[in-house]
């Protein structure tokens, strides 16, 4: 199965996939590679315009999704021999997929 071409712009926050073979007949499906979404830290409604366009057929509508982000706190704690070497290190944020099936 050949995999389709996604084609992102993040400048006005829209994107493209294109598969490989543009004829769908019958019962054929379509997969795309996965999409991943980074929203803001707080409950969002994303809004995904979507549109099929063929030769004898047009069809489009809006693809609503509700995203409720939950943020996890880590902490790592080592063991030192010496009281001195005790300190405290900020480390980075780290973006984390989960898949959910």
């Amino acid at each position: 199965m050949a995999r389709p071409t996604t084609y992102v712009d993040p400048s006005d926050m829209s994107g493209e996939l294109i598969p490989y073979s543009n004829t769908l007949v019958g019962d054929d499906i379509f997969e795309s590679r996965d999409v991943f979404i980074k929203p803001n830290p707080v409950v969002t409604e994303l809004s995904l315009n979507w549109k099929l366009l063929s030769k004898h057929f047009k069809k489009q509508g809006v693809l609503k999704i509700k995203i409720e982000s939950e943020i996890k706190t880590v902490n790592k704690q080592i063991t030192v021999e010496d009281p001195a070497d005790q300190k405290r290190v900020p480390g980075e944020f780290e973006d984390f997929i989960e898949y959910i099936n």
